[in-house]
């Protein structure tokens, strides 16, 4: 099941390293994330656009947007989305992402890990 709600983001942090390598295009190679705090409310029945939540997600919880960079610019198409009941989480779960982008990118391009 689901719950009709509005979210409301509080930017928390954000963070975003290099791994100390370069792309083909001679790019410095790494990655970034911004943490939000998120508050949802119930949407009334007569509002039209809304987020649907699910069940299992706590109306106040952490999202983390986390996104490769090449010389401290965002690269790829989008962001990759995360969804954490605490900040101790969504932190733990963004470094996780950081390693291993930084494991695949070491791979593909070279250096040290």
């Amino acid at each position: 099941m689901q719950t009709r709600v509005n979210k409301s983001y509080t930017e928390v942090g954000q963070q975003a390293v290099s791994f100390g390598i370069k792309d083909k295009k001679g790019r410095e190679v790494g990655y970034r994330w911004v943490t939000f705090q998120v508050v949802c409310t119930p949407a009334p029945d007569s509002q039209q656009s809304c987020w649907l939540l699910p069940d299992d997600v706590p109306m106040e919880h952490f999202e983390i947007r986390t996104t490769p960079t090449r010389d401290g610019k965002g690269y790829g198409p989008a962001f990759n989305y995360g969804r954490a009941a605490t900040l101790a989480e969504a932190e733990a779960l963004a470094t996780k992402r950081m390693q291993n982008a930084r494991k695949r990118d070491t791979k593909k391009f070279g250096g040290a890990a």
